[in-house]
């Protein structure tokens, strides 16, 4: 069977996630196919591996709902690869916006020590080390796995990125007032919120809050919004329904120096507080 035979019997017209994956066991599974441009130029030589690992990996996901990156033990964000494992959430495109919206439009520069809260998977963290190597960058993730896993791929990077494995709301006001900059993807869904399949894999408290999915926006301002120095930002990335609620809960406080920034889809995806005094 030659590549081309192989994409063309699984390819699926108007599902676009189906045929990625297919793509991706492939790179996986083949020494000299990892990308599609490679696919492309072999796609008339034969595969270099038993169709039967293919299948194995192809009933995996599609049948028992394993995310192919929990069994590549990859993913890719802002064009930089990292190693992921069962038990951490896989970062998403909203976050890569975040990210790089952050980079685009110079939020952090005139900032030297950089917070990342719920790090999770680390790639806050790591991708600002990779840009701003002369930041002290320090990322806090209350679980094992996902906290081993920042650890390593700062390593395997060469980054100077800190990790930090306590709950982030036992930090003290004192360590988190020396940032001047506190970026948070927190957990943003609603408990009642319907996910898909594969979701349902991923460690549910990296993905699910209480309140509506406002909990731990509000606890980290109502913790530690007025102990930080003047000037300090924070950065949160949002679910697509609160802008609102948020706004309210920040009117409430009477903190009113913040802002949107919406996505390409013109969903409102950040949320950016200064403090004012």
């Amino acid at each position: 069977m030659t590549f081309k035979e192989l994409v063309d019997k699984f390819y699926k017209e108007d599902n676009n996630y189906h045929n990625l994956t297919v793509y991706e066991i492939i790179y996986y599974l083949s020494k000299k196919v990892k990308n599609k441009t490679d696919l492309i130029t072999n796609d008339s030589s034969l595969i270099d591996f038993d169709v039967k690992y293919f299948l194995n990996i192809y009933n995996k996901v599609f049948y028992k709902n394993v995310p192919i990156e929990y069994i590549t033990n990859k993913f890719t964000f802002l064009n930089e690869e990292y190693f992921i494992c069962k038990g951490v959430f896989i970062p998403r495109p909203e976050t890569e916006f975040l990210v790089s919206t952050i980079i685009e439009k110079n939020i952090l520069d005139n900032k030297n020590n950089i917070l990342d809260l719920c790090s999770g998977s680390g790639v806050i963290a790591n991708s600002l080390a990779i840009k701003y190597n002369d930041k002290y960058i320090c990322g806090v993730e209350k679980k094992i796995i996902p906290f081993n896993v920042s650890k390593y791929n700062a390593k395997i990077k060469k980054l100077k990125t800190n990790f930090v494995r306590k709950d982030i709301f036992k930090l003290g006001n004192n360590f988190v007032s020396n940032f001047d900059a506190i970026v948070c993807n927190p957990p943003y869904v609603s408990n009642d919120f319907s996910i898909s399949k594969w979701v349902k894999k991923e460690p549910r408290n990296a993905l699910f809050a209480k309140d509506e999915g406002l909990y731990f926006y509000k606890k980290i301002i109502n913790d530690y919004y007025h102990s930080l120095k003047k000037n300090t930002i924070l950065i949160f990335e949002i679910g697509y329904d609160q802008k609102e609620k948020l706004e309210e809960f920040l009117n409430s406080q009477n903190i009113t120096s913040f802002y949107f920034i919406k996505d390409l889809n013109k969903i409102d995806r950040i949320l950016i507080i200064n403090k004012e005094n």
